[in-house]
This record gives C-alpha cells, structure tokens and sequence, in this order.
C-alpha cells in the first residue's frame, strides 16, 4: 500500500481548482474493503458507499489526486492534514472522466490495506476498448488477439479491441497472459475472452495467495474477472 506524506497532500488539498474543472470520478471496490470511506473536495467531507465487486455512485473531484480516508479528514489550526488516507492516486491527466479500482489487500502480517489505480474513462463515440488491471505480483504480458501489452506488478493499461465489421452484440477474442519471474517468461493463461464491443470493459488480472508462504510467483494460475461500468 503507498504512504502519503500528510503535509504534501495538505498542500495538495489547498489548492484544489475550481468545480468547473473536476474529473468524474468511479470507483470499483474488489476485495475486503470498508462498507463506507470519505473524500475531501477542498471544502467538506463526503462518504462513500464501498461494496465488493460494485461501483460506487460516480462523484465530481476536483483535484489531480485522489485519495480516499477511513473517517473524514482532519486538519490542525494551521491547516495542515492530520488523518492519513487509506490509498490514493494520481488521476489521468487531462481525463474528463475516469475509473479507479479499489483493492482490498493484505499486507506482511496479516494486516488490511488498500490498493488504487486509475485509468481514463473512453469518451463516448471513442473505439472500443478494454482496461486491463494486473494485480498479481510480477509483471504480465497480456495480447488479445494480435493487440499486445505488458503490465508491471499492480498496474493498468487500456488496450483499444481489434477492428471487426460484425453487428454482434458479443465477439469472442483470443486471449493470451505470460508472466514474467527470474528474467524469463511463462505461458500462464491461454482462452477465448467474451467482450462487447460496444462497451467500455475492465479486465481484473489476479493470482491466488500462495501456499507455501512466499509470495504468488508466475507458475502459479490467473484468474480474472470482467466489469463494464454502468452507462458505458
């Protein structure tokens, strides 16, 4: 889970820009997460509904950086941030709109974190595309069909699908995973992938816990899940 210096994201929060310029914010929650969290917008608190698997209702924020807390946020007399976020993030720069993926996380020890990446939102009218997250420990190559990208440890990219000049409402994909350990890479994942072309996807990359008490490696199996987010 990434640390935040409270006093640069006290500065970032006072300098927060105008309404006119907030990015439209999504959340999707995956994993053991709290059931409500709270985001500051520069001038008051705003909880949050979170629930595993489901997107939150959308929000406008106005700032480059996002970051949610597990009670509302609260500064000392001089205006300095006093509560540390249980994750934040950069948003995509220049994105209207945009989806961040909340991950609940277990740290060394067994205790509860948080995990935050963001992607752009497609712009409506834009080509179809698939937002793939990778959220296993070592770095993936994913390739739908000849369409190809690698993905380093809990990170995402967006992936624009092949061109086809079918009207189906459902076209099936090649879809291929290596992972990346000790230098070399490892065949990990080898299907057909159902999308809508005519929907904005996210693909969700993960590994199962080890167990043998060292971290998930490439030869261990992927799973995955797919999203689209509402009114895409």
């Amino acid at each position: 889970m990434k640390m935040l210096c409270l006093h640069a994201l006290a500065a970032l929060l006072a300098l927060l820009p105008l309404a006119s310029n907030a990015t439209q914010v999504r959340v999707l929650c995956q994993g053991q997460l709290p059931a409500e969290a709270y985001y500051y917008d520069g001038k008051e608190s705003h909880p949050l509904k979170l629930a595993d698997g489901q997107f939150a209702e959308p929000i406008d924020y106005p700032a480059s950086r996002f970051a949610l807390f597990a009670t509302p946020p609260s500064f000392d007399s001089a205006g300095k941030l006093q509560t540390a976020p249980i994750a934040y993030t950069d948003l995509p720069e220049g994105a209207k709109s945009a989806l961040v993926l909340l991950v609940g996380t277990k740290a060394d020890g067994g205790r509860q974190g948080c995990t935050m990446i963001a992607v752009p939102s497609a712009a409506r009218g834009a080509p179809p595309a698939l937002s793939v997250f990778n959220l296993s420990p070592v770095q993936l190559g994913v390739a739908l069909d000849k369409e190809t990208l690698q993905l380093p440890a809990l990170s995402a990219q967006t992936l624009t699908l092949p061109a086809s000049d079918s009207r189906q409402p459902v076209l099936d994909y090649q879809f291929r995973v290596a992972g990346q350990a000790n230098g070399e890479w490892q065949p990990l994942v080898m299907s057909k992938l159902r999308l809508r072309p005519d929907r904005q996807g996210y693909l969700l990359l993960t590994q199962p816990a080890a167990t043998t008490g060292v971290n998930a490696s490439s030869s261990e199996p992927l799973a995955w899940k797919l999203f689209y987010a509402p009114g895409s």
